[in-house]
């Protein structure tokens, strides 16, 4: 599901003023009833009760995406040595649906600002590998419809890959180091341009109700969602935790859990002019992987929003609106348990080359946000 992100120093205890943020917030959605969150799909979907009527549905549209990562409180450990590219990402949308039932509808869509590469959303995740930017967004889709009053059942799988470039400012005008999820140590020279790279897999399964007629649903399903990012880790041997060790690397973080809200997608039987919106809030734990350490525990938390304004005649459709998603996550405070798979190559306490052991016990702490903020219009046709 972005569209956020993060880094820090290698004091662990500093995650905890961002944990409590996080929380605040998420309490704040919930009690203050203007919850959103985690994954939509990127922004304006008409899906089966949005879409003009007939069995077979072609959509067509454009998309103004942002993708903005941060990590906390050590934005000056690793933020303050890359100068980072944020323009926006304009993307074209395409999706076909088919309706076979009144039981019944799937889709597939696909979001880009350039059609090279097309569907690639498993590159190498080398930073000193620098390309021009590029976004690709993969989706596909299930609703299902029972014979019961205002229920309904949404299945959908996504894909995406956010690429920017970064430039190496270096550490004190030394190289910089970073290890991918999956190869050798990397050394980046002070002005080596770097591709800065998010991969999401984001996976959700809900159940929808009709709470007011034409006004209202509720929904609430299962999410879990698997990105790997460059995030600036902090690592601290369990058996003496005054050892920390400072690294920026490809980090596998996967979260899953509960994720609920409110939307409303007017029926196919609303023709006119009409809002559309949808507010999800999403939380879940979080596992950290790579070919390096694994690491069990810490919070997850999405939220985020959109609104919109469509209209429908019989065989034809268009809206456009906004959307803002967010993924956040964070270790357990004072490190999540953990243990390196081999030796790591990092940085100490005292900013001297280090190495953390194999096969010993650590604590590891991320805290990560990463957001996309989106503009959008679409059109379909019905036939």
């Amino acid at each position: 599901m972005g569209s956020e992100s993060t880094l820090r120093d290698a004091e662990c205890v500093k995650v905890r003023p961002r944990l409590a943020c996080v929380c605040t917030a998420l309490s704040a959605l919930l009690v203050g009833g203007s919850a959103s969150a985690a994954s939509f799909r990127d922004s304006g979907d008409l899906d089966s009760d949005n879409a003009p009527q007939g069995i077979v549905s072609v959509y067509g549209g454009l998309e103004v995406a942002w993708w903005n990562i941060e990590w906390g409180d050590s934005s000056e450990s690793v933020w303050g040595t890359y100068e980072r590219e944020t323009d926006p990402f304009v993307r074209y949308w395409l999706e076909l649906k088919l309706a076979p039932s009144q039981l019944l509808d799937f889709g597939l869509g696909y979001l880009t600002d350039r059609f090279a590469k097309f569907g690639n959303f498993s590159e190498s995740d080398d930073l000193a590998d620098a390309e021009d930017p590029v976004s690709r967004t993969l989706y596909g889709f299930i609703h299902l419809m029972p014979p019961v009053e205002g229920l309904s059942f949404e299945a959908q799988l996504e894909l995406r890959r956010f690429e920017s470039r970064a430039t190496a400012l270096g550490n004190a005008g030394a190289p910089q180091s970073y290890v991918p999820s999956d190869g050798d140590p990397q050394i980046l020279q002070p002005g080596q341009e770097a591709t800065w790279f998010s991969s999401v897999r984001d996976f959700h399964v809900r159940g929808i109700y009709e709470l007011v007629e034409e006004t209202m649903d509720v929904f609430a399903g299962y999410r879990r969602v698997t990105l790997v990012t460059p995030t600036d880790t902090s690592i601290s041997l369990a058996a003496n935790d005054l050892a920390f060790f400072n690294t920026l690397m490809g980090l596998e973080t996967t979260c899953s859990g509960l994720e609920l809200g409110i939307m409303h997608m007017p029926s196919t039987r609303q023709e006119g002019l009409t809002w559309v919106y949808e507010f999800p809030v999403y939380i879940g734990s979080q596992s950290l992987d790579n070919d390096y350490l694994t690491a069990d525990g810490g919070l997850c938390v999405g939220w985020g929003g959109k609104v919109g304004i469509r209209y429908q005649a019989e065989n034809f459709a268009i809206d456009a609106g906004g959307a803002f998603v967010q993924l956040a996550s964070s270790s357990e405070p004072g490190g999540t348990p953990g243990r390196s798979k081999q030796p790591i190559d990092a940085v100490d306490v005292l900013g001297n080359p280090a190495t953390v052991p194999g096969d010993t016990d650590i604590l590891v702490n991320t805290d990560r946000f990463e957001n996309f903020p989106s503009l959008y219009f679409r059109a379909a046709y019905a036939f």
